[in-house]
């Protein structure tokens, strides 16, 4: 019993250093990822992704506003922006999808339940 003890304690000792390690190694790649010499002048305010590798950029150069495009083969400014309003943020329970979701969650609520009573009348 004793050895049993032993050896749950040991893989634990090894299952928390391995955890350890992973966190450090976290920590470590993460401050390398960053991005490097970037200033607080520039902001990158929205991104909408439009296709595999393309995207439309709304960025805060100090006090200008610009639309960028991003493809492979390069950015481009497609326009200079006069002011930038960024919209209200969508909640989960503003979401039409949220709303949907928990519309087909309690309609397979009650089909599961309705199952179950027909099925237990069957048993």
């Amino acid at each position: 019993m004793l050895e049993l003890i032993l050896k749950l304690f040991i893989y634990l000792v090894v299952l928390v250093g391995v955890l350890y390690l992973a966190y450090i190694t976290t920590k470590f790649v993460a401050k390398g990822a960053g991005p490097k010499g970037m200033s607080g002048n520039i902001q990158i305010l929205e991104k909408t992704p439009l296709g595999r590798d393309s995207c439309l950029l709304i960025v805060q150069v100090q006090e200008r506003y610009l639309l960028l495009g991003v493809t492979p083969s390069g950015i481009e400014k497609l326009q200079e922006l006069d002011h930038y309003e960024p919209k209200k943020s969508v909640t989960a329970a503003d979401s039409d999808f949220a709303k949907l979701l928990a519309g087909r969650l309690k309609d397979g609520k009650d089909k599961l339940l309705n199952g179950k009573k027909s099925g237990g009348s069957n048993q």
